[in-house]
C-alpha cells in the first residue's frame, strides 16, 4: 500500500497479471504478439519444460522460439519476483511429485529444477540466470519457460 491506502502494485505482480492477459488471449509473448503453440505445460500463461540433464534454459529453448523472460518472475529467486510455491505449481504440471525444497548455493543460478534422483528445488540465491546448467553428468533438468 502506498501512503493513500492503495494497493501499489509490485513488478512481480505486474508480469503475474501480463501473463494472465496474454494466457487469456492464447499468446505466448513471443516478439511477433501472435499466438503461439505450446508443445510444453501452460502454466501462469506461461510454456514450461523440463530441460534436458545439465542444459540451460536457453539451450532448452533454442529450438522452442527461445526464453520467456517472464518466466524469471516465477521461478527467479525472490528480488527476480519467483517464490518456492510457484515452482511447486510448475514442477506439479510438469509431471513431477514431491515438495520443492528453498536452498541457497554459491556457484550456480538454476532456479526451479530437480535431480536426478528426482529431489526437487528452488534457489532463494544466486540470481536465475537463463545461461546457467548444472555439471555435465549432475542429471539436474531446469524448469524452463518457452517462447513456444
Amino acid at each position: 500500500m502506498d501512503a493513500s491506502g492503495f494497493d501499489v502494485p509490485t513488478d512481480a505482480s505486474v508480469r503475474r497479471e501480463a501473463a494472465i492477459d496474454a494466457a487469456a488471449k492464447g499468446d505466448s509473448g513471443a516478439d511477433s504478439g501472435t499466438p503461439a503453440m505450446c508443445g510444453g505445460q501452460r502454466v501462469f500463461g506461461l510454456c514450461w519444460y523440463l530441460a534436458a540433464n545439465d542444459t540451460s534454459c536457453n539451450g532448452a529453448c533454442s529450438n522452442k522460439g527461445g526464453f520467456d523472460l517472464r518466466a524469471l518472475g516465477y521461478i527467479g529467486i525472490p528480488s527476480q519476483g519467483g517464490s518456492q510455491s510457484e515452482c511447486q505449481q510448475i514442477m506439479t504440471a510438469l509431471g513431477r511429485s514431491g515438495t520443492v525444497g528453498a536452498a541457497m548455493r554459491p556457484d550456480d543460478g538454476l532456479g526451479c529444477h530437480v535431480w536426478n534422483n528426482g529431489t526437487l528445488y528452488w534457489l532463494q540465491s544466486p540470481a536465475f540466470d537463463p545461461n546457467a546448467a548444472a555439471p555435465s553428468g549432475t542429471g539436474v533438468r531446469i524448469a524452463c519457460a518457452c517462447r513456444q
